[in-house]
């Protein structure tokens, strides 16, 4: 049978497709111009769009970053909050060339939904500010929460790890940094994570339906690593399924959806994961793009 589109998720989905037709091509070899199509499409609906923002206060903090740069960071707080002393560092998706303000209705519903502060990254991004901007930023702001958490009755040790496609990658490296930093973290949660800077070869049973376009995808890590983006001879931490040692990880959740040019990937890093002896818990989606979660 052909792959078809979850019934729940098809006729949005379907209006989504048309009205990036004409703009599909702009993504190819044009980092800026994704992340300009991104952000214009940002009245799709999502699925914060009808939660109460009223519940959840937001404050904007800074931290500076290992090249002495600024970091801005958005802090989620809920109320009433979460007693267990749990938190999420959260680092948005949208190809590492989106704005962080394009997450926020997300953002809220996560916040609302669990009653846990997240610490949302305004990281920079590509084109202009390539690797290591983003992971360095990341990472800056992973050490603000902990020695911050006090502060905010937050328990150092019960800190989550937390991204959405290329904010999931730059959250598995976080996760990696983190371990061989000394930094413990309760979890990692990567979804429909971008982890891998080769694709392998295209599967044309999802070409009619992927919401995350195959071009944008290597454009995203040439804009993000220029010179590496295709070669074996990687920086530390710049591709997470590039790194040889995954053991003591924090435990996973993983998930993807089965009409997602990452499923391949997501579904071999989840196993290595398991193989390093980490636990994990694989959630793959039928008839659901990339994307899916915004809906």
């Amino acid at each position: 049978m052909a792959l078809t589109y979850d019934p729940e998720l098809a006729p949005l989905l379907n209006r989504m497709r048309k009205a990036w037709e004409k703009q599909l091509k702009t993504g190819k070899g044009d980092l800026s111009g994704v992340g300009r199509l991104l952000t214009d499409s940002a009245d799709t609906p999502q699925s914060g769009a009808d939660f109460p923002a009223k519940e959840v206060s937001c404050n904007k903090v800074t931290t500076f970053s290992s090249d002495g740069m600024p970091v801005t960071m958005h802090w989620y707080t809920p109320a009433p909050q979460d007693s267990s002393g749990a938190a999420v560092l959260y680092l948005h998706g949208s190809g590492l060339a989106a704005p962080a303000t394009l997450y926020d209705n997300l953002l809220l519903r996560y916040v609302g939904a669990t009653n846990v502060p997240f610490l949302h990254v305004a990281y920079r991004i590509a084109p202009e500010l390539p690797y290591p901007a983003a992971i360095e930023d990341s990472f800056a702001a992973l050490e603000w929460l902990v020695e911050h958490a006090t502060n905010y009755n937050i328990d150092p040790e019960r800190i989550a790890v937390m991204g959405n496609s290329a904010g999931g990658g730059l959250a598995a490296s976080v996760a990696l940094k983190a371990r061989d930093w000394g930094i413990p973290l309760k979890k990692q949660i990567l979804i429909y994570p971008i982890l891998n800077n080769h694709t392998g070869i295209p599967d044309p049973a999802l070409q009619s339906l992927v919401a995350w376009e195959y071009a944008w995808y290597a454009t995203a890590w040439q804009g993000y690593l220029g010179k590496y983006a295709f070669t074996e001879a990687l920086p530390p931490y710049a591709v997470p399924a590039q790194a040889d040692n995954l053991k003591d990880l924090p435990p996973a959740y993983i998930e993807v959806g089965d009409l997602d040019i990452f499923r391949d990937q997501t579904i071999r890093y989840a196993g290595r994961l398991a193989r390093s002896g980490s636990n994990i818990e694989l959630q793959v989606r039928p008839g659901c793009p990339h994307g899916f979660e915004w809906i």
